[in-house]
């Protein structure tokens, strides 16, 4: 039995009363599973990762207004989730014991069903991408269907609350606080699984206990608790090293529907006239907008052995990128030349769906910028028949909030303070 096994049991066999409750519906499929990634089950670290995650993007702001600089809040940032959420236990040079468990235990219940006979739209197999959808063999992975749900149980280790908040030199109630709220960003913008910034695997919260928040019971005050929980950290105005709520963010209700799945094929589908080229200048037997014309001629050419001049315009998006034309059937991937921080830039853009108590839903999308490529001097690698690389610039945001302005009835419900993005 492994050590994570036997702490889940022996949680499992409390009968304390949780500190936090929070119960969630699964809104769109989601793609989540074990080493074999089959989706049998929703598993606590893939929770605890997601508040990690959040209470990252939350926290941000305010490690930089305390610690300063940059770097200086980065080694804050560390040290708090550290002790909150729990590190590897290792000796250091001194021989004294660091890291161990974090202030919480969370147990985990669910009641889930496998999906079946989905046939997506051409907008979701867009956002699924090729590792979970291929136009020949369809879905390559199982997953968790919509409408399943899971509960997750919060309890309090008051010996390490009490070493936590002399460590770190804060207050029992603020280092509460501030996991409450991440688990409320979790529960109002958030999903699990492959592609949860593409909108599936998405998560509402549907019932809590023991917050300081309450469960949004409309349009109106899903739209204020956003605002609520977000609107402190948008002080900071420089672009975050990581991604991060900061000025920059921007948060737009985009549409609203009876079927989350109606709302994310709208977003996929928007998503993808926006950005693809087409085939004989169609995409999706629509006349192909055909925005990119620099990005798809540089590819082009990196397919024919040419050095190419610039980057991508939709990198901003997230990388890698994979071209294939079918005209010369030349193939080119573009990605960020392998350093310590890896070939991929994820996505600043969370595309979520969110189910309000009424049983409509709202498609929600979430802009929040970072540093496009960090380290000196970033390089861009064209791998094809020949590779080459290019220096990495600036991006530019309004490439994505020109797409975030294509809903016409979208309503901003955060504004961004970035140059050129508004």
């Amino acid at each position: 039995m492994t050590q994570l096994q036997t702490w889940i049991d022996l949680l499992d066999q409390t009968n304390e009363e949780p500190n936090l409750k929070a119960e969630f519906q699964v809104v769109t499929p989601m793609f989540i599973g074990d080493g074999e990634q089959k989706a049998d089950s929703i598993r606590p670290p893939a929770i605890k990762g997601a508040l990690r995650f959040w209470w990252r993007a939350l926290n941000w702001s305010r490690c930089l207004q305390q610690a300063g600089n940059e770097a200086s809040a980065l080694k804050q940032l560390h040290d708090e989730e550290a002790v909150l959420f729990g590190l590897a236990a290792k000796q250091d040079a001194q021989g004294n014991q660091t890291g161990g468990q974090g202030v919480f235990s969370l147990k985990l219940t669910q009641k889930l069903e496998l999906l079946k006979d989905w046939s997506p739209g051409a907008g979701i197999q867009y956002l699924l991408g090729q590792g979970l959808w291929n136009y020949k063999e369809k879905l390559l992975r199982n997953a968790i269907a919509d409408g399943s749900c899971f509960t997750i149980e919060l309890r309090w280790h008051p010996n390490r609350l009490d070493i936590a908040a002399s460590k770190l030199v804060l207050n029992v109630s603020s280092i509460k606080e501030t996991i409450d709220d991440a688990l409320m960003a979790f529960g109002l913008l958030s999903g699990l699984g492959s592609r949860a910034r593409k909108g599936l695997g998405a998560v509402s919260i549907t019932a809590l206990s023991g917050s300081r928040w309450s469960v949004p019971t409309s349009m109106k005050s899903y739209k204020e608790t956003l605002q609520k929980l977000l609107q402190p950290r948008l002080s900071t105005r420089v672009l975050p090293p990581f991604t991060a709520v900061s000025a920059n963010t921007r948060l737009d209700f985009s549409s609203t529907g009876k079927a989350a799945n109606a709302l994310l094929e709208e977003m996929g589908g928007q998503m993808q006239m926006y950005r693809s080229w087409g085939r004989e200048g169609k995409v999706n037997g629509k006349s192909a907008e055909q925005n990119f014309r620099g990005d798809h001629d540089e590819a082009l050419f990196a397919t024919q052995g040419e050095q190419p001049r610039k980057q991508p315009e939709r990198a901003v998006f997230g990388l890698p990128h994979n071209y294939f034309f079918s005209s010369t059937k030349g193939k080119v991937d573009i990605h960020v030349k392998k350093d310590a921080a890896g070939e991929r830039r994820a996505s600043p853009l969370f595309l979520h769906t969110h189910l309000l108590p009424d049983g409509s839903f709202v498609a929600v999308q979430l802009l929040m910028p970072a540093v496009f490529l960090p380290g000196n001097n970033p390089m861009l690698e064209y791998k094809s028949k020949r590779s080459f690389t290019l220096p990495a610039s600036d991006a530019d945001w309004s490439v994505i909030t020109r797409y975030m302005d294509r809903f016409k009835n979208k309503e901003t419900v955060i504004t961004t303070d970035l140059q050129g993005a508004q």
